[in-house]
This record gives C-alpha cells, sequence and structure tokens, in this order.
C-alpha cells in the first residue's frame, strides 16, 4: 500500500484552513488505496482529534519558542514553532521509519532548504502554497489561487516542477460537488431572509464579534436569521455565543456538513480564506473581510470576477458599508443573482479529483 505523509499544522493563530485542505487530499488518497499520516506541531489549538476522528495517525512534535535568527527565512517563521532544521530532522526522521512515498507539505514557515533535505527520503514531494513569496524545492506545487498564472513561481520552482495553479484545483470535500446541482437549480432569490457568517475557523481578531456588534440593530429590525459558524477552538467563542443569543441567532461549532449551512442561507459575510471556494461553488453570494495579508488577492480577484462583494479589512467604514449592503439586499433580493452567476463560475468543487490524478495518475 501507499503511503504518504502530510506535514501541515493548525493553531489558533494561523486557523485551520491548511490542515482541513490537506485532511480532504488525505480522504482523497484514501479512496485511491494509499495510507495517510499526519506530522503536526502541538501549537494551541493543534487539531489532532479532527484528523484523528477522520481515522488518520496524527504524530505530534513539541514547540520549541527559541527560533534561529538565521533561519528566519520567511514572513511567517514564527508559525513553526522552532527551527527549520530541526523541524526537518524530526520530519526526515518519521519519513525513513515510515517509508513514505509521497511528502505535503502545507506550511508558510517552510521554504526549499528544509523541502530539499527532506525530499531525499521519499519519492515524490508535493507543496500547497498560495503565497507565492518564497523558493521551493518540489515535483508538484499547488496553488488554488484564483487567478493565479503559473508565472508567479517563475524563479521561485525548477522548471521541472509541475505546476497546479488557478481555482480549478480549489480542494473541497465531496460534499460541495455532490450538493452543486441542487445549488444550481435552486430558483432566484425573491426574500433575504438568512445571512451565514464565516471569519475564519479560529478568527483570533473576534472579526466576528466586530460584525455581530455592527448588524446586531439590522437583525432584529428586518427579522434576519443569521447562523455563525466557528471552530470550538477560538479564543473569543463564549463572547461570540453571548452575541449570538442577543439576536437570536445560532451558533455551530465544529460542523462537518457545511454545504448544507451554505445551501439554506441568501448571504455569507465571510474572510477571504479557503471556505471562499465552498461558497462560490455552491454559489451563496459572499460579502468578504480581509482578515489576514495572504487574503488580499484572493479578495480582489473573486471582486473582479464579480463573485463577491470584497469590504477590505474589518473597519469602522468597511462595517458601515456591510450596514449599506444589508439594507440594499433586503429591499432588493434579486440584486443577489449577479453575485450568485459568477461565484458558480469560479470553481465546480472537483478540484482535489484533478490534484490526485495529477499527484498519482488514475490507479493506485
Amino acid at each position: 500500500m501507499p503511503k504518504a505523509l502530510f506535514r501541515a499544522d493548525a493553531s489558533q493563530i494561523m486557523g485551520h484552513g491548511h490542515m482541513m485542505r490537506c485532511l480532504t487530499l488525505a480522504d482523497a488518497l484514501r479512496t485511491k488505496g494509499w495510507h495517510c499520516d499526519f506530522l503536526c506541531k502541538l501549537h494551541i489549538g493543534h487539531g489532532q482529534y479532527q484528523i484523528e476522528a477522520r481515522g488518520f495517525d496524527c504524530y505530534l512534535m513539541p514547540v520549541d519558542e527559541e527560533l534561529d535568527s538565521s533561519e528566519n527565512t520567511t514572513l511567517h517563521s514564527d508559525w513553526l514553532g522552532g527551527s527549520q532544521s530541526k523541524d526537518c530532522a524530526q520530519t526526515s526522521e518519521l519519513l525513513q521509519i515510515g517509508q513514505y512515498d509521497l511528502l505535503v507539505v502545507d506550511h508558510y514557515a517552510i521554504a526549499h532548504v528544509w523541502e530539499q533535505r527532506c525530499r531525499q527520503f521519499v519519492g515524490k514531494l508535493a507543496v500547497i502554497d498560495d503565497l507565492a513569496d518564497r523558493p521551493h524545492d518540489c515535483d508538484v506545487l499547488i496553488d488554488q489561487t484564483v487567478g493565479r498564472g503559473a508565472e508567479a513561481y517563475q524563479g521561485l520552482v525548477s522548471a521541472s516542477a509541475n505546476l497546479l495553479v488557478g481555482s480549478e484545483y480549489a480542494m473541497l470535500r465531496p460534499q460541495f460537488s455532490i450538493r452543486r446541482a441542487e445549488a444550481l437549480a435552486k430558483p432566484h432569490n425573491k426574500s433575504f431572509t438568512r445571512i451565514l457568517i464565516m471569519m475564519g475557523g479560529t478568527d483570533p481578531d473576534n472579526a466576528t464579534g466586530k460584525v455581530l456588534r455592527a448588524i446586531g440593530d439590522q437583525i432584529n429590525q428586518h427579522s434576519l436569521k443569521i447562523t455563525v459558524v466557528l471552530s470550538a477552538v477560538a479564543p473569543y467563542l463564549e463572547d461570540i455565543r453571548l452575541l449570538v443569543q442577543d439576536v437570536g441567532g445560532e451558533l455551530k461549532t465544529g460542523i462537518e456538513d457545511v454545504a448544507s449551512e451554505i445551501l439554506v442561507h441568501d448571504l455569507a459575510v465571510g474572510a477571504a480564506g479557503s471556505t471562499s471556494w465552498e461558497r462560490c461553488c455552491l454559489g451563496l453570494p459572499s460579502v468578504l473581510f480581509t482578515t489576514a495579508e495572504n487574503q488580499t488577492l484572493i479578495a480582489s480577484n473573486l471582486a473582479a470576477k464579480g463573485a463577491v462583494i470584497n469590504l477590505g479589512k474589518v473597519e469602522a467604514q468597511s462595517l458601515l458599508d456591510l450596514c449599506s449592503l444589508i439594507e440594499k439586499f433586503d429591499a432588493n433580493p434579486h440584486l443577489l443573482e449577479p453575485i450568485k452567476r459568477s461565484a458558480f463560475s469560479i470553481c465546480d468543487g472537483r478540484g482535489v479529483d484533478r490534484v490526485v490524478k495529477s499527484l498519482i495518475g488514475d490507479g493506485v
């Protein structure tokens, strides 16, 4: 049985997006007969329980707070929880013990030196990235950013690397492609009643709370129903729970069937992270905020295609703009239709199938 090792982290600071897209790829590889394991750092909110709940083994490495300044080679070096050299040594040891065929790396704090050292112990190395800000030593590079072209990685990867770039490679769980036909068949919006708030799994800056405080009066005035989706390890979870109660909404944590939530709502207010592809696949019009610098390009490219409304950072003026949009959609629900149509065009939910085919071909 072929084997894959995933090196990815989750935490309250970096969120769970990297881990979740790796889990999606691991699920897909398992259907092709692969055995998949995960190697993660013991950050607060590391997500081991989610990995093991999906049936994968998760090996944990301790966090080393001391970072060698000579290895501070990426903008997100402090996300690693230690030095790249020590991380690489521990990963290499597991690669040799486990005799893996494929190593998948999804981490903003890891770059080409780490990859070069590790790839000698594995048949193939794939990198998942969406920054295009550092060199990689890999066989396959996957970047699901909408509007991204292969030229973004010119000089950052070898000429022989296989580039899977663009939103057609967005890796979504099967529930999204399965429910897409249902979403496409939904009738036009004749009313505007339900808002889904998804400001990131952990939402470390409490953007959710800022949004709820800004639109609370409108929710009550227009009898709108809201659903907030957060991780169970979100640091401001109890604050959000109280705010949601004040407006008669519903807070959901750790939900698996996100597709069903998307299908029953009229508008999403969300961060421009990995859940953007899920909402686009099912045609849910979205108002986006950028809660991290790496989301800026995603939000602007989606807005340029008419698939979202991009309000930028969560600030006083952008929150006022959100209130104005809610008033507009409440008065004219049909204004959501062109956004919905454009969102559908971004991705079809089959990106993970394309990635798997490129990684291993049609079979095992």
